[in-house]
């Protein structure tokens, strides 16, 4: 009787740390963004990218922790283009009023 309940506390056990291990990476594939984003300070020079209007702080400068997509699509219609590193030219002509 002994020997039963202690591998049923040993199967109860590992279940659990599966379960956590498990929870673990979900979180950490949801933080991830997916492969084809960067945020634009990762952007090099020549790559052209779309990201969100609001990224633009005041209207003056872009913040550089937005990410930006390989395509416009839904509220990511802001292009912008890297041209020397930290250096970015912002083309508003997709954004809608």
């Amino acid at each position: 009787m002994r020997i039963k309940l202690i591998c049923l506390c040993c199967v109860i056990l590992l279940t659990l740390i599966c379960q956590v291990s498990v929870a673990g990476n979900v979180v950490r594939q949801i933080n991830k963004p997916p492969a084809n984003e960067k945020q634009i300070m990762e952007m090099q020079p020549g790559e052209i990218g779309y990201t969100v209007p609001w990224a633009m702080n005041n209207g003056d400068n872009i913040n550089l922790l937005y990410h930006v997509h390989l395509k416009p699509g839904g509220t990511s219609t802001l292009k912008v283009k890297c041209v020397a590193p930290g250096q970015y030219e912002i083309d508003w002509t997709g954004v809608k009023k």
